[in-house]
């Protein structure tokens, strides 16, 4: 396997240290401004001779902290069966502490849309025989919708856990939506201050059931006021942003979409019923798969990495 950057990618060497036989490349991705740099990882296709015939386009969740989701990819780059596919996953603007610009950058969530746009060209032009099929986190989701409804030529899609209809009416969006306005995000910005007097071995103990790498991750973000800033702004912008669902633009002979649906979610809430209804009124094919009971929304953090 070749640890190779594609030409789009710079490295980035100031990260914490991989985790010994890790097979990904932490890297930067050089927007134009206003954008500017942005977190990613590249997980090399295995077959040194060839360029790779498929790329997976991962966009996360928010907070756009792409470490979160290092085991889940990781698992899925080992347990491919095809020596020729490649991950790339690009975070959102702003979100990863260390990863700014010296003018500020834009978090709202049109801006990640654009971020995610720019990563799909760059891929796609890049290697241009490859297939590109988008995978996208909570709204992370709505985001690689919108990219495959500005790039109809995406050859796939998968949904998880998907925050794409009225999310300010879920449960969570009910209980949380005060957060995000202006003067709480304020306020917590501030708070967050606090974080560096707190040492990580009691927020350790505060989140004992997370895996420790996770931990890890979020403490660097609780202790960057920028990225909650950042994140906090962009779920201001979910809450108005994302209303009626509407795929009725989807090519079904062409474009293929599957959806991952938890038992229970609630980012998602009554909203589940909308999603399937619409899909079974607009005849919209693709595959669906249901969650075994007890899988959260926050997956990517459930499991220690040798789990996945």
């Amino acid at each position: 396997m070749s640890f190779r950057l594609p030409p789009f990618l710079a490295p980035h060497i100031f990260r914490r240290c991989r985790p010994p036989g890790s097979l990904y490349l932490d890297a930067v991705f050089n927007h134009e401004f206003p954008l500017g740099p942005v977190h990613s990882l590249w997980w090399p296709n295995r077959d040194d001779n060839k360029p790779p015939n498929v790329i997976l386009l991962f966009i996360p969740g928010n907070p756009g902290l792409l470490d979160f989701y290092i085991p889940f990819l990781s698992a899925i780059h080992n347990k491919n069966q095809n020596d020729n596919v490649a991950i790339f996953a690009h975070a959102h603007s702003g979100h990863t502490p260390d990863f700014f610009a010296a003018q500020p950058q834009p978090s709202h969530l049109v801006a990640q849309v654009e971020g995610a746009l720019g990563a799909f060209d760059a891929a796609s032009s890049t290697f241009k025989d490859a297939r590109i099929i988008l995978i996208g986190h909570s709204v992370g989701a709505w985001i690689v919708l919108q990219v495959l409804k500005q790039r109809p030529q995406v050859s796939g899609v998968f949904l998880l856990f998907p925050t794409i209809s009225h999310i300010s009416s879920t449960p969570n969006g009910q209980k949380l939506s005060w957060v995000f306005t202006p003067f709480w995000r304020r306020f917590l910005v501030l708070s967050s201050y606090l974080t560096w007097v707190l040492p990580t071995t009691l927020l350790s103990l505060l989140f004992y059931a997370w895996p420790p790498d996770q931990v890890h991750v979020l403490v660097d973000f609780l202790r960057s006021p920028r990225s909650i800033m950042s994140s906090l702004s962009m779920a201001h912008d979910e809450m108005s942003a994302i209303r009626d669902l509407d795929l009725s633009w989807i090519d079904h002979k062409t474009q293929r979409l599957f959806i991952y649906l938890a038992d229970h979610d609630d980012w998602v809430g009554n909203q589940k019923t909308t999603i399937l209804e619409f899909l079974t009124e607009t005849g919209l094919i693709c595959g669906i798969v249901h969650g075994q009971p007890g899988i959260p929304h926050a997956f990517c953090i459930s499991k220690p990495s040798n789990q996945w």
